[in-house]
């Protein structure tokens, strides 16, 4: 179970909702999970039951939870996965520089693996993991906020700042030799909190588009990435072409 910290920088709020999601998307709660009610959440995590309703009521917006009434709040399940063609190179295009473009580390740290982070780096759960936060701006503006997860072990003595000015993947692949051979990507609508609206300069629940992106090293995963970008800044192309036979 994540634990929350009271001396980091994300609100309370934001860190249980993502530690109610781990718990989602890890198989900890499957779907038709009917949730603890806010008190005992409130005692689990060591939060006020107003933060408790607050992060409810994200997940409920983004279609993780559903309220029955007399019934109590349930789990609704990860949603259905569609495989897009050619889908694979856009994250590494949005972390790409252009001119007026620029990166803003936002924090860093090295944590415990939370059950999701674990499960989808496939390493023991608790494994001390190198969390980075950081912002892409264009000209001055931000458009996107990037999280990323890997084990500790691959990354000694990384500094958030050692790459703000490049995209990321090939700056560790030059530094730490870790070298990209496969990566899944998905793609969601959803709505941005109060905590993510703040880094984007936005509305609290404008749409957003979420990104999630996992690099393998020779079938094992290296990098969990999730990132963020504004609805109103954004479009997706994605292109395909059939191939002839002969």
């Amino acid at each position: 179970m994540l634990e929350i910290s009271r001396n980091g920088r994300e609100p309370l709020y934001h860190q249980l909702k993502e530690a109610i999601r781990s718990n989602i998307e890890s198989g900890v709660w499957p779907p038709n999970y009917r949730l603890p009610n806010e008190f005992e959440v409130a005692r689990r995590f060591g939060v006020s039951r107003t933060t408790v309703r607050a992060a409810l009521n994200d997940l409920k917006r983004e279609g993780l939870l559903r309220r029955r009434p007399g019934q109590g709040t349930f789990v609704v399940g990860p949603k259905p996965e569609a495989d897009l063609a050619r889908i694979q190179d856009l994250t590494t295009g949005l972390m790409a520089l252009g001119p007026g473009s620029a990166h803003r580390p936002i924090s860093q740290r090295i944590v415990p693996a939370t059950a999701n982070i674990a499960r989808t780096l496939n390493i023991p759960p608790r494994s001390k993991v190198m969390e980075i936060v950081r912002l892409r701006l264009e000209r001055g503006e931000p458009i996107l906020v990037a999280k990323y997860h890997m084990p500790a072990s691959r990354v000694p003595d990384l500094r958030a700042e050692d790459f703000t000015g490049e995209a990321p993947y090939p700056f560790l692949a030059e530094r730490f030799g870790i070298r990209i051979t496969g990566a899944r990507t998905w793609l969601e609508p959803t709505v941005a909190d109060e905590y993510e609206a703040k880094l984007l300069g936005i509305e609290v629940h404008a749409p957003c588009m979420l990104i999630r992106r996992l690099l393998e090293e020779d079938r094992q995963p290296v990098i969990s990435t999730k990132m963020l970008l504004r609805g109103d800044k954004c479009k997706y192309v994605i292109s395909w072409e059939q191939q002839h036979q002969g």
